[in-house]
């Protein structure tokens, strides 16, 4: 790694904590929580929350490919101009209305920065790929973790103007750093297709990636009411969880390396094997060790599926179209 390539490397990873900190705190615990107290009834705010997501399908593969027809350098700004903007209007929100309209503003921040961010990494490390976008995945991951236990004790102490100022501040920390970063300003790409790939080898691909995604969001979303089930309490869940995120933090560069080594389809093929069984073991649990157990299988699998799937699709796509590639992922997922 060229020293030039790691600064570009280092300022990346610190602002996708940061932007990933505000995204994720402006949403969890905040986001229904500030809904409630505005009085917006709870189909309501089932709504204003997939609004984001829905935005998201859409802005990840058109970002990434104006990534490859226009640089990454516009399109990394443009992401990080609404972090660094779309906290504050959480402050005037009175209605329903207002707070999806802020939320489909503030769903356009990720899917921008990260397929553009991913594919300025494969760019930068064309030998690396695996290994480097899985530690600037484990960076994201960082700051998606702390920022529920950030936000929450936040809005205890103080409410929701400070958690929301909090946001706009980590969004203010990333969008300088962003504005640093020099990558390419322009490409080589000759014309404008952002659903050229549907139908295509990177969405099959992208395929594996969505269904491990899948497993793991069912996972999350069902398994506190197993648990309680089976007597495991809520602080032991939330410990179990704390578990699985560090453990794919941890595994994701490593699983990265060993993918730029041996290839992209073996370890795909053995994250889904273990994916598989560790929802078995899950189905098995009966007592806090053993659903850990699981947990950290889960997460090893995710790990090997999630570091090999992007590099995989960027180079089926070749160099000249990393950002389209990337994004498309990212809309299947």
């Amino acid at each position: 790694m060229n020293p030039k390539s790691r600064r570009l490397f280092i300022a990346l990873s610190i602002a996708g904590f940061f932007a990933i900190l505000s995204s994720t705190m402006s949403k969890s615990p905040t986001l229904p929580l500030f809904a409630e107290s505005l009085g917006i009834h709870t189909a309501e705010i089932g709504f204003i929350a997939s609004i984001s997501t829905f935005v998201g399908i859409f802005t990840n593969v058109i970002a990434g490919s104006l990534s490859d027809k226009y640089g990454r350098k516009a399109l990394l700004r443009a992401g990080g101009f609404v972090f660094a903007t779309a906290p504050l209007f959480y402050l005037f929100v009175r209605n329903s209305f207002q707070l999806a309209a802020i939320r489909a503003y503030h769903g356009l921040a990720t899917a921008t920065f990260v397929p553009v961010s991913l594919a300025f990494i494969a760019d930068i490390f064309p030998n690396r790929k695996g290994e480097m976008m899985g530690l600037f995945s484990s960076a994201m991951t960082a700051g998606r973790m702390i920022a529920p236990l950030l936000a929450g004790t936040i809005i205890l102490r103080f409410g929701f103007k400070e958690a929301y100022e909090t946001c706009w501040l980590a969004g203010m920390i990333a969008f300088p750093i962003i504005l640093l970063i020099k990558a390419p300003t322009s490409s080589q790409m000759s014309g404008f297709r952002p659903f050229r790939l549907i139908g295509g080898r990177v969405v099959i691909v992208a395929s594996f990636e969505a269904i491990s995604y899948f497993v793991m969001q069912a996972i999350e979303t069902f398994l506190p009411l197993y648990a309680s089930s089976i007597d495991i309490s809520a602080s032991e869940v939330g410990i179990l969880f704390t578990i699985q995120i560090l453990t794919m933090a941890l595994l994701k560069p490593i699983a990265g390396r060993i993918s730029d080594r041996i290839g992209r389809v073996p370890p795909i093929i053995v994250g889904m094997i273990v994916i598989s069984m560790s929802v078995i073991g899950l189905s098995f649990s009966r007592g806090f060790y053993l659903m850990m157990s699981s947990l950290v299988l889960l997460s090893a699998g995710v790990a090997f599926v999630f570091s090999s799937t992007k590099p995989l699709a960027s180079e089926i796509m070749g160099s000249k179209m990393h950002g389209t590639a990337i994004g498309t992922t990212e809309t299947v997922k």
